[in-house]
Protein backbone atom coordinates (compact mmCIF):
# COMPACT_ATOMS: atom_id res chain seq x y z
CA UNK A 1 0.00 0.00 0.00
CA UNK A 2 2.84 2.38 0.78
CA UNK A 3 4.15 2.14 -2.81
CA UNK A 4 0.70 2.94 -4.22
CA UNK A 5 0.43 6.04 -2.08
CA UNK A 6 3.90 7.23 -3.07
CA UNK A 7 3.13 6.70 -6.77
CA UNK A 8 -0.06 8.73 -6.45
CA UNK A 9 1.71 11.57 -4.68
CA UNK A 10 4.51 11.54 -7.23
CA UNK A 11 2.11 11.81 -10.17
CA UNK A 12 0.15 14.56 -8.44
CA UNK A 13 3.14 16.88 -8.50
CA UNK A 14 4.75 16.01 -11.84
CA UNK A 15 4.53 18.30 -14.85
CA UNK A 16 5.94 18.83 -18.32
CA UNK A 17 6.63 22.51 -19.01
CA UNK A 18 7.15 23.17 -22.70
CA UNK A 19 8.66 26.54 -23.60
CA UNK A 20 8.13 27.51 -27.23
CA UNK A 21 9.36 31.12 -27.30
CA UNK A 22 11.21 33.56 -25.11
CA UNK A 23 12.27 37.17 -25.51
CA UNK A 24 15.98 37.65 -24.67
CA UNK A 25 15.34 41.37 -24.00
CA UNK A 26 12.45 40.65 -21.60
CA UNK A 27 13.20 37.41 -19.69
CA UNK A 28 9.71 37.28 -18.15
CA UNK A 29 8.13 37.01 -21.62
CA UNK A 30 7.93 33.26 -22.19
CA UNK A 31 5.34 31.36 -24.22
CA UNK A 32 4.61 27.71 -23.53
CA UNK A 33 2.30 25.01 -22.19
CA UNK A 34 2.08 23.16 -18.87
CA UNK A 35 0.95 19.52 -18.96
CA UNK A 36 0.23 17.80 -15.63
CA UNK A 37 1.29 14.13 -15.67
CA UNK A 38 -1.88 12.93 -13.98
CA UNK A 39 -3.43 11.34 -17.05
CA UNK A 40 -5.98 14.15 -17.54
CA UNK A 41 -4.61 15.26 -20.91
CA UNK A 42 -5.05 18.84 -19.69
CA UNK A 43 -2.76 21.43 -21.34
CA UNK A 44 -2.61 24.99 -20.03
CA UNK A 45 -0.91 27.71 -22.09
CA UNK A 46 1.02 30.61 -20.57
CA UNK A 47 2.55 33.80 -22.01
CA UNK A 48 4.83 34.99 -19.19
CA UNK A 49 6.51 33.71 -16.04
CA UNK A 50 3.90 35.11 -13.66
CA UNK A 51 1.12 33.35 -15.58
CA UNK A 52 3.17 30.12 -15.56
CA UNK A 53 3.60 30.36 -11.76
CA UNK A 54 -0.12 31.04 -11.29
CA UNK A 55 -1.05 27.98 -13.38
CA UNK A 56 1.35 25.73 -11.45
CA UNK A 57 -0.05 27.04 -8.15
CA UNK A 58 -3.62 26.45 -9.31
CA UNK A 59 -2.82 22.90 -10.45
CA UNK A 60 -1.19 22.06 -7.12
CA UNK A 61 -4.15 23.52 -5.22
CA UNK A 62 -6.57 21.44 -7.33
CA UNK A 63 -4.51 18.30 -6.69
CA UNK A 64 -4.48 18.99 -2.93
CA UNK A 65 -8.28 19.23 -2.96
CA UNK A 66 -8.66 16.05 -5.03
CA UNK A 67 -6.32 14.12 -2.73
CA UNK A 68 -8.78 14.75 0.11
CA UNK A 69 -7.84 11.49 1.81
CA UNK A 70 -5.08 13.11 3.81
CA UNK A 71 -2.59 12.95 0.96
CA UNK A 72 -0.95 16.18 -0.06
CA UNK A 73 0.55 17.13 -3.39
CA UNK A 74 3.01 19.29 -1.48
CA UNK A 75 6.37 17.76 -0.59
CA UNK A 76 6.62 16.58 2.98
CA UNK A 77 9.09 14.75 5.18
CA UNK A 78 10.63 11.62 3.72
CA UNK A 79 11.17 8.52 5.83
CA UNK A 80 14.60 6.95 5.65
CA UNK A 81 14.66 3.27 4.70
CA UNK A 82 17.53 1.14 5.97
Amino acid sequence: MYIGIMSEISMLKSFVVRVYRHDPDQPSKVTGVIEPLDGSGDKRPFTDTSEMNAILGAILTERDKKAGSGLSARPGPVAKVR
